[in-house]
């Protein structure tokens, strides 16, 4: 349904015009590489070059079973290369899906669901939770909107956005609701910037290709001056010049290491495969080496590298009582370690931990691994409850939530009802604002205000991991 309920879009002819104008809503394809390019590229070391060499010469020498290992070496080498650029590949194309298959648009006053490739500018697109943004737009109108920027920026917290806000390509909605006008589609957006400077990086060879071809260079000068030598000595000491040369080669032959392709190649897919394990995509065999060779990182953040989840460390209750959490991160290792003195309202806080949530967990990996489907710091919640044994899924199906009020940037608090009880969370000044039956003084003695002053965003002790 419309926020603004006057909003009459584009019409169909406008909407054709535009797009005949401005294209479709695509982002821009790297150049592609055909597959036998990429074969070939395969084979184009120096190691390997000479090993082809050896092959050749062993064949022409009547060692039919040193040209065959050889070749086999060579092709198995150029083979797992091969496989894994194609893989990955693949894998970069399927980055495209952050950009939205279909999307709700007001065309002729009527609310349409249409794909997103065929949005221009001035198109009016609603946008509910869980959405992704098709386009970079100007908001017209929203309620308690907030938005993962994190594919953007790489920032997790959420931003709130409000009437006259841009919002971007591929970012999240993570609460509220919103119509924004689409201004800028396709490579013209934020997001297909940074994919069309992608597209245009020149491939530099990596620290293990350049060790490798100074090896070869040295090696294939080598092999040139031990040939000339025993062919000199051979002349020298009058031998015969036909066996002298064969003799020659073959030695040549016999000092080049035919294991070292495979040997690197195996090596190499060792630790792209624990790459992968991580969720990195690697797409040459080599370049894993050059995460080794990193001497230096240059990064944007305030000194420190996250792993972008959030854990709860600590639980203050109204009396005064700590709880401390162990454990780190999206996985229910860890437990709450309770106090001398156990009370009910623990129960209370893992309660609204669950029912006053609007996200999920997620597993990623069999080794119980998980993700966020929502914020990150309501996960951390949901984490917090599973380690003092709380089921949230079945809970929330056996108490499903009768009415419920988002949190917003004016209120501060996210209320809901269940059952006959009420939860809400918040920032901690607004909390005790609502609470009744606390004197001031009994606020002082909980020992809450201090740490509302101390920090005024604190809802509970929650550490980002790094």
């Amino acid at each position: 349904m419309s926020l603004s309920h006057n909003t009459k879009g584009l019409t169909t002819k406008d909407a054709e015009n535009k797009t005949l104008e401005f294209g479709k809503n695509i982002l821009p394809n790297a150049k592609t590489t055909p597959l036998w390019q990429i074969f070939i590229s395969q084979f184009r070391s120096s190691i390997i070059i000479l090993l082809l060499f050896a092959a050749i010469i062993s064949f022409l020498l009547g060692e039919k079973v040193d040209t065959i290992f050889i070749l086999i070496v060579v092709l198995i080498n150029g083979s797992v290369g091969f496989y894994q650029e194609i893989k990955a590949k693949n894998e970069i194309a399927t980055l495209n899906k952050l950009v939205v298959q279909t999307t709700r648009v007001i065309r002729d006053g009527k609310e349409i669901l249409l794909e997103s490739i065929n949005l221009v500018p001035e198109d009016v697109v609603i946008l509910n939770e869980g959405d992704r943004v098709p386009a970079d737009g100007k908001i017209v109108a929203s309620k308690n909107l907030s938005i993962s920027e994190s594919s953007l920026t790489g920032e997790s917290v959420p931003v709130e956005k409000d009437s006259g806000d841009e919002v971007f390509l591929s970012t999240i909605v993570l609460s509220g609701h919103a119509e924004i006008e689409v201004t800028v589609i396709g490579e013209k957006t934020k997001f297909g910037q940074i994919a069309l400077s992608l597209s245009k990086i020149t491939e530099e060879k990596t620290p293990l290709e350049i060790k490798i071809s100074d090896f070869g260079q040295k090696l294939t000068l080598g092999v040139i001056l031990i040939i000339l030598l025993v062919f000199a000595i051979g002349l020298f000491q009058g031998r015969d010049f036909r066996l002298l040369f064969f003799s020659s080669v073959a030695l040549a032959v016999a000092a080049i290491p035919e294991g070292l392709p495979a040997v690197l190649t195996i090596s190499l897919a060792v630790g792209v495969r624990k790459l992968a394990l991580r969720r990195a995509i690697v797409k040459r065999l080599v370049a894993t080496e050059t995460l080794g060779s990193i001497d230096v990182i240059l990064t944007d953040k305030t000194g420190t590298l996250t792993r972008n989840e959030m854990t709860v460390k600590e639980i203050h209750t109204i009396s005064g009582e700590k709880y401390y959490v162990s454990g780190v991160g999206y996985n229910f290792e860890g437990e709450i370690e309770l106090p001398p003195v156990q009370n009910h309202i623990l129960h209370k806080i893992l309660n609204a931990c669950v029912f006053c949530n609007n996200s999920s967990l997620a597993p990623i990996k069999d080794d119980g691994s998980l993700t966020v489907l929502g914020d990150t710091t309501e996960g951390a919640l949901l984490v917090l409850a599973k380690k003092a044994g709380f089921d949230y899924e079945e809970m929330r199906i056996n108490h499903p939530i009768r009415e419920d009020v988002p949190f917003d940037s004016n209120r501060r608090l996210m209320t809901v009802v269940v059952g006959q009880e009420v939860y809400t969370k918040g920032a901690p000044d607004r909390v005790l604002e609502i609470c009744t039956g606390l004197s001031d003084q009994e606020k002082m003695m909980s020992g809450i205000e201090k740490l509302v002053k101390e920090d005024p965003s604190a809802r509970l002790r929650i550490d980002p991991e790094t």
